[in-house]
């Protein structure tokens, strides 16, 4: 049992090399190569020792979207896709609402939206995942 676990431990510290991973995440990655029960204790492992943490990786993805002109719509389908927590999610989606106007603002005086119309900006923020409320609120500061 102690070379599953080895295996499973190798695996997951090259998987974790590459990219920070949800607890789900690497579980699925490791079901190849240790049974289900070795890879559990090996993720709650790694988990005690910070090694994975959904809501770590929430808040990181959170605020590289904000930063990268995404709102919390793409955070929220990001974090579904990384296969996140529910309650880690949920923290990194209630981070990007908070930095959501700041992020739409900083999206429309970037050359994304230079020559729009305030139509064709109302949709860049659609489509980049920012809230009805979010997009009303900054187009109404900037006109």
């Amino acid at each position: 049992m102690d070379d599953v676990r080895e295996r499973a431990l190798d695996a997951a510290g090259k998987a974790l090399a590459r990219r920070a991973l949800s607890r789900a995440a690497l579980e699925s990655r490791l079901a190849g190569v240790a049974p289900p029960e070795v890879c559990a204790a090996v993720v709650s492992d790694l988990e005690r020792l910070g090694y994975v943490d959904d809501e770590a990786l929430a808040l990181a993805l959170a605020e590289q979207r904000l930063a990268s002109g995404w709102g919390p719509g793409r955070v929220e389908a990001d974090l579904e896709r990384l296969a996140v927590g529910e309650e880690a999610a949920r923290a990194g989606v209630r981070a990007a609402e908070a930095g959501e106007e700041a992020a739409a603002r900083a999206l429309l005086a970037s050359r994304a939206a230079a020559g729009r119309t305030p139509a064709q900006r109302l949709g860049l923020l659609g489509r980049r995942g920012f809230s009805a409320e979010a997009a009303e609120s900054v187009l109404g500061v900037l006109e």
